[in-house]
């Protein structure tokens, strides 16, 4: 059972910046437009462990694994995928010129 919730605004917007900066770190780290998935971010956040790659890179990052692992799995996941895919559009040109 999860601890916490994703419940009021500040709360949103402190587990959105945490989901950009996975994506940004990882992008910036990864040119040619490596991408990033949704479902790639929440485990990264929640340390769940994966075979691919993009969240292997993650797992001895103390600075981004689990730091969101007591949050709701369905609630985060779905912030990831709102927030990774706006990031995305945001950053279409940044992400060519790399």
């Amino acid at each position: 059972m999860p601890l916490l919730y994703i419940q009021d605004a500040q709360t949103k917007e402190d587990v959105g910046i945490w989901i950009e900066n996975v994506v940004e770190h990882y992008t910036k780290g990864n040119p040619g437009g490596a991408k990033m998935k949704p479902l790639d971010v929440c485990k990264v956040l929640m340390g769940i462990m994966s075979e691919r790659d993009c969240v292997k890179q993650f797992k001895f990052d103390g600075k981004f694994w689990a730091k969101l692992h007591e949050y709701d799995y369905e609630q985060l996941m779905k912030e990831c995928d709102e927030v990774v895919g706006n990031w995305y559009l945001e950053n279409i040109e940044m992400i060519h010129e790399a």
